[in-house]
């Protein structure tokens, strides 16, 4: 994460989720305190990486939770 923060002027926070493994299959959701914000999949190869980037909107709360979870091989 670019910040542990969001900025006070608007600015976004970039997150990037990768690894140096040669298939990735990532799962990840997104939570503010009351509820799911997005969940999804990611299908990353060697090398690649996503970046999201987030803006603070007032739903959000006091902030977001981003949880991984890497499948190799059929193991979690």
């Amino acid at each position: 994460a670019s910040a542990k923060r969001f900025p006070s002027d608007g600015r976004p926070v970039y997150v990037q989720v990768g690894s140096s493994d040669s298939v990735q299959h990532v799962l990840y959701s997104i939570f503010s305190r009351t509820e799911v914000v997005e969940s999804g999949v990611l299908n990353l190869t060697y090398g690649k990486v996503s970046t999201r980037q987030l803006t603070y909107k007032p739903e959000y709360g006091d902030g977001l939770l981003l949880t991984c979870a890497w499948v190799k091989e059929g193991v979690v």
